[in-house]
């Protein structure tokens, strides 16, 4: 999570903590105790946003000690130390499937080693938390991070085949588009995006959905730039709608 937010590509939404996030939403608005909480500075609930893509993922392959070789030279100047040769080998797979269809937009697999040698007693996972600073030491911790950023910069490199697009928030006198992205979208001031009316949503024989009635008709361009919201203007074609798409073009 941490490298598809440091990439600049994507929003990311947290889902794996949100139980934190709501139980402080809870505890302000809802609780015995939201009258000691002045509203005016609580958020509001039920603003939570929708994710266009969700990010799924495995461990495929874990070897954390492949050679598990020790030597047998010891020494006894130095209380039977011996020398130790550990290689770690980690594979992930890692997927982004869409919200709305569940069809799987790109895949992408990585693999990691790590040959560390040290003198020092026996190795052991035992007892260490994944992800924990003691994890990220070891030699399977190091595989992982290595598995994990090259999956990451697969994926990232497949965002470019994924138009970003946000919701029409609002439209006013006409030409006004309130679109639900900002600064935590890296729009600007000046960007140009298509908008894109959008009908009824079509499905399958089994009733999933896999794709809506939807026409590109006409720009608009950003004007001003808030944390979470931008306000644009229609510069041709057709007004949107309240709950229309905004996308920007792929090229």
């Amino acid at each position: 999570m941490t490298g598809l937010a440091q990439s600049g590509r994507v929003t990311v939404l947290e889902r794996s903590q949100l139980d934190k996030v709501t139980g402080n939403l809870s505890l302000e608005k809802e609780s015995g105790m939201s009258r000691f909480f002045d509203q005016s500075t609580t958020v509001e609930t039920g603003k939570f946003l929708g994710a266009q893509v969700v990010f799924v993922g495995a461990i495929t392959e874990f070897e954390p000690n492949v050679t598990g070789s020790d030597s047998a030279i010891s020494f006894a100047s130095l209380a039977g130390l011996k020398h130790h040769k550990d290689k770690a080998v980690i594979g992930i797979d890692v997927r982004f499937v869409d919200q709305q269809t569940g069809r799987v937009l790109h895949a992408a697999h990585a693999r990691g080693e790590v040959l560390t040698e040290s003198f020092g007693g026996d190795l052991t996972y035992k007892g260490i938390g994944l992800g924990s600073e003691a994890w990220s030491r070891t030699p399977i911790g190091e595989a992982t991070r290595q598995a994990a950023e090259g999956a990451i910069r697969q994926l990232v490199d497949a965002l470019q085949k994924i138009p970003f697009e946000t919701p029409v928030l609002d439209v006013r006198d006409g030409n006004r588009l309130f679109i639900g992205a900002g600064h935590d979208a890296a729009l600007q001031v000046g960007d140009r995006l298509r908008v894109v009316h959008r009908g009824e949503a079509i499905t399958d024989a089994t009733g999933n959905v896999v794709g809506h009635d939807e026409a590109e008709d006409g720009w608009c361009e950003v004007q001003t730039v808030q944390e979470k919201m931008s306000v644009a203007t229609l510069v041709d074609g057709k007004a949107p709608k309240k709950g229309d798409l905004v996308r920007f073009p792929l090229q």
